[in-house]
This record gives structure tokens, sequence and C-alpha cells, in this order.
């Protein structure tokens, strides 16, 4: 029975401390998610950024061979493509509201986490005091 009460107070935070390091790990793991999808997103960048001059190029290529053929080609339509070809830029503005709302939900839970573990461990903090 000694040795419960010598080792209480050192086991009596274990959850408090558990639950802070539970939440820093969600930072982390915030931070690493975060960080993944910049990179993803840079690929996504380089890669359109390539298909655009590619595109180009073609194009080019295609109105200066074949000015007769861009109307009605056999089975493909160079302007109708030409003109729904979309650049980078146009499709970061189309998800200009898509993005800004994940990043309210994103805000949201992570201050729902943060408030719900803090109040969590206090309890359990006081509990034990």
């Amino acid at each position: 029975m000694e040795n419960q009460r010598k080792f209480k107070p050192f086991f009596s935070n274990f959850e408090a401390i558990g639950l802070i390091l539970i939440l820093i790990s969600f930072g982390w793991q915030q931070f690493e998610s975060d960080s993944n999808a910049l990179r993803n997103r840079e690929d996504l960048y380089q890669i359109h950024k390539k298909l655009d001059a590619v595109g180009a190029v073609l194009i080019e290529d295609y109105w200066k061979n074949y000015p007769d053929e861009l109307e009605s080609p056999p089975g493909y339509n160079v302007k109708v493509y030409f003109n729904n070809w979309k650049h980078w830029n146009d499709l970061e503005k189309n998800k200009e509201t898509l993005k800004n709302q994940i990043a309210v939900g994103k805000n949201a839970r992570i201050v729902l986490y943060l408030i719900g573990s803090l109040f969590f461990i206090y309890s359990r903090l006081k509990i034990e005091k």
C-alpha cells in the first residue's frame, strides 16, 4: 500500500500526458498532411504547365500545316478543342470557393479538436487534485 501511494502522483498524470502527446501528434499529422498536399499540388502544377505548352505547340503546328481543316477535320475539331482547353490559372480560379470551404472546415475541425482535448485534460487534472 505504501508503494502505491508513492507512485500515485507519478502515475496520476499519465492520462493527461498521454492526451497532450496525442494532441501534439495530431498537430504534427496536420502539418505533414498539408506538406504532402502542397508537394502534390506542385507536381500537378508542373504537369499542367507542360501539358499546356505541348498543347499550344500542337495546336499552332496544326494551324500552320492544316489551315483548311481547322473547322472540321475528320472526327476532331481543333478550334473547339482549343477554346475548351483550360489552363492552370483558369482551373485554379474555378476552385477558389471550394478551397475556401475546405480551409474553413479544416480550421473548424482543428479548433474543435483542440478545445475538446484541452477540456478533457483540464477535467482529468482537476479530478486528480
